[in-house]
């Protein structure tokens, strides 16, 4: 019958899932509003148990709103205000008065953030691999349970995703096609705004950024000499990006909530072209991970914190560390703390453990990908920025909550190879590998389930 019919187009499956994302939101909302898990999730729709940052961002747009209406539009700019409070508070501003100061004003924001999310996830992949392993990518993506639960929330980590993940995008484009120069100044000014973007979002992580800027440089400069083939205009492109990543930190503030120190760039060029201080950019940057790694450790409880008492003050305890940081960053939560009550429960616990679960297998298939398409550019540039990435939060998160939110972005780009590993896992076993896989997986989560939910 016709209105039993799969969507046939990607434009078609945005669409659904756009539907999708909405019910879940509404769901969310209706679940707070009815209290059917008080101290989760508050009248508003905000998980109090699961994104507590909300909270307070979700204040801010109220009171941006306010200042709005009663003192103008000059008033409401001149508040000290993080980029993504002041959109929602725009959004709070158009329908908050019809459907109150909750996460379904938050929506037109969010869905905006989860459907441009997926479509970046189904380019990288099609442009990187193919069209399938784009599809499959997307499919996970778009159906990850925490990542689809935190995304119905007033929060900065939305928006921050879809700007890294243009950034890739964009930075794989330089890798995988030969560019005119029309193509290679565009690339360079959208990666300059995204960029831009992205710092005012989220400037915390703005070496991420300048970690993909770096590997696609080195990436592009090994893929010119295995062609023997000199990209003038990528090249050109690739040099124009990295002097608008070292100039934005100087020259424009990434505001935060007040009281809260501003973000500072390990490297950056002075707005004064000043030299850099006598600590160097080095040891500046040591401090930046000392002091935030000690940052967590004050202001998260102990409740799912790992080596919390673990103390990092130099270069070298920071090398040490890193084996057990790559641990962290890759495999926790550990399975010691899957079923054991956390401060969202004990479902809220088994949860996260069934998503590492399934993270480790597709590890494996990520692996497999690795191996067998050694030669893609563009994965590599996905792989680097995801594993340094996935590091570097290993040694400053302490607390596993934080973590999981954090590497949303990072799993994402594991997830894109991953889908490409099930490809080639189904084409080398005719699709008897992963139905076997899928069974067995299957088989375990309904089995963590129904003890989670037992009495």
């Amino acid at each position: 019958m016709p209105f039993l019919r799969l969507p046939q187009t990607p434009l078609h499956w945005l669409i659904v899932l756009g539907v999708f994302h909405l019910l879940t939101t509404t769901s969310v909302f209706l679940i707070g509003r009815l209290e059917l898990l008080p101290g989760i999730v508050n009248p508003n729709g905000i998980g109090i148990g699961f994104s507590i940052d909300a909270v307070s961002y979700h204040q801010m747009a109220v009171d941006l709103v306010h200042t709005l209406r009663t003192d103008g539009l000059f008033a409401w700019w001149a508040v000290q205000a993080p980029i993504h409070a002041r959109l929602y508070s725009l959004s709070f501003a158009l329908i908050g008065n019809v459907v109150g100061a909750n996460v379904l004003a938050a929506e037109p924001l969010n869905l905006l953030y989860y459907l441009v999310t997926l479509a970046l996830v189904y380019l990288l992949g099609s442009e990187i691999f193919n069209a399938r392993a784009g599809a499959i990518a997307t499919a996970m993506v778009a159906i990850w349970p925490s990542f689809l639960l935190h995304s119905t929330q007033i929060m900065r980590d939305p928006l921050a995703t879809s700007c890294l993940l243009g950034l890739l995008l964009l930075m794989t484009i330089l890798l995988t096609r030969e560019c005119s120069w029309r193509a290679g100044l565009a690339v360079a000014v959208a990666t300059a705004l995204l960029a831009t973007l992205f710092w005012l979002t989220r400037g915390n992580m703005w070496n991420v950024v300048l970690l993909t800027a770096g590997s696609t440089s080195l990436l592009l400069v090994v893929s010119m000499v295995f062609k023997k083939k000199f990209l003038i205009w990528n090249v050109v492109a690739i040099v124009l990006t990295s002097a608008s990543l070292l100039f934005v930190p100087s020259h424009i503030e990434s505001r935060t909530m007040p009281g809260v120190r501003a973000p500072a760039a390990a490297i950056a060029v002075s707005s004064s072209m000043r030299p850099a201080p006598p600590e160097g950019r080095w040891n500046r940057l040591i401090r930046q991970v000392v002091t935030r790694r000690i940052a967590f450790q004050r202001f998260y409880d102990a409740g799912s914190n790992v080596d919390a008492d673990v103390r990092l003050s130099n270069s070298k305890e920071i090398l040490r560390y890193l084996p057990r940081a790559a641990e962290i960053g890759f495999l926790a939560p550990f399975p010691n703390m899957w079923l054991v009550k956390g401060t969202t429960g004990r479902a809220g616990r088994i949860l996260a453990g069934i998503e590492t679960l399934i993270m480790y297998v597709l590890y494996i298939l990520a692996a497999v990908c690795l191996w067998v398409e050694r030669k893609r550019a563009g994965m590599w540039l996905i792989a680097l920025v995801a594993t340094l990435s996935l590091i570097a939060l290993g040694v400053v998160v302490v607390n596993v909550g934080a973590l999981f939110r954090l590497r949303y972005a990072f799993w994402i780009m594991i997830l894109i190879i991953a889908a490409e590993g099930i490809v080639i896992v189904e084409r080398k076993t005719k699709g008897r590998g992963i139905g076997a896989l899928g069974f067995g997986l299957w088989s375990l989560v309904l089995g963590l389930w129904s003890w989670a939910l037992g009495p």
